[in-house]
């Protein structure tokens, strides 16, 4: 198996997801995908934020968290932050970001949905009323109104659920803000000449054990 990384344009959730918009932008990647330097200074100054201020960046001490904690800190260098880099174990670094009164400002994190519904994504990492130490919501989010949206999405049918989400997911993204969608992985699964019935799976997102064989010699 192997995977890459492919770049998010602005939103929560994965191309693999119905009713996916590769167009959704809310950030303007797309059509900056280097960042705005320059926007990006205007809306701190408009925050109050000063100039120096210094943030806790904590990363996996894995090759792939070593080498983001680098861009990470540069990018926001140059918009006027004085990042810390804390690097944390990665057999404990969930458990670290996953405690409520953790001492960093921010922390990569990634999640992938269990079956194609966005109510595996939002309900776990963006449902204020499961926040604890240990839970998903990393971000602390709790909102009244996305909390609403995901009690009615879980009684609602497919169809009507899926606009539910919809709202839940761009109040999350253009109103809260609570993560920056930095990019997602795509993975490619191989497997020998000799397996039969290999076929890719819309619920687990992986291939289906279910069906797979060996092939008579």
């Amino acid at each position: 198996m192997a995977a890459t990384a492919v770049r998010s344009p602005g939103g929560l959730l994965a191309p693999t997801l119905p009713n996916f918009d590769p167009t959704y932008d809310p950030f303007g990647k797309l059509k900056k995908p280097n960042g705005d330097i320059e926007k990006a200074k205007q809306l701190l100054k408009e925050a109050g934020v000063k100039e120096g201020t210094k943030l806790t960046y904590a990363y996996s001490n894995t090759p792939r968290g070593q080498a983001q904690q680098v861009i990470i800190k540069d990018a926001l260098g140059k918009i006027g932050f004085d990042v810390q880099a804390k690097e944390i174990d990665r057999a404990s670094f969930y458990e670290q970001v996953g405690k409520l009164d953790n001492p960093y400002d921010i922390y990569m994190t990634g999640w992938g949905q269990d079956w194609p519904s966005a109510s595996t994504v939002i309900t776990p990492v963006y449902d204020g009323e499961l926040i604890q130490d240990g839970a998903s919501n990393y971000s602390h989010i709790n909102d009244k109104q996305v909390n609403d949206l995901i009690k009615k999405a879980l009684t609602q049918e497919p169809e009507e659920a899926a606009k539910t989400w919809e709202q839940a997911h761009k109040r999350i993204v253009e109103e809260i803000n609570p993560a920056a969608p930095v990019y997602y992985s795509k993975q490619i699964q191989l497997y020998g000449s000799n397996i039969g019935g290999a076929k890719y799976s819309t619920e687990s997102s992986y291939i289906d054990i279910n069906d797979l064989y060996l092939k008579q010699p």
